[in-house]
């Protein structure tokens, strides 16, 4: 077995932290209270008050859901 299962769950958890920070982000660029081009600093901003050894991931994985939504608008 390569992953645990407190590995795996650990894992969705920060992937649906990332995925939760895209949606309101995207939420408020939605609205026109945010524009597109301050999202991944926005982003950013948010993943600090995380814990240390969550930002990373979170990071990685909330940047690359926003690309690939602001690809799918394109």
């Amino acid at each position: 077995m390569l992953f645990s299962e407190p590995d795996l769950r650990h894992s969705m958890v920060m992937q649906e932290v990332a995925s939760a920070l895209v949606e309101a982000v995207g939420s408020l660029v939605g609205q026109g209270d945010v524009q597109p081009g301050a999202a991944p600093g926005l982003l950013d901003s948010a993943i600090q008050g995380l814990p240390a050894g969550a930002r990373s991931m979170v990071r990685f994985e909330a940047h690359r859901l926003w690309m690939r939504r602001i690809d799918n608008l394109g």
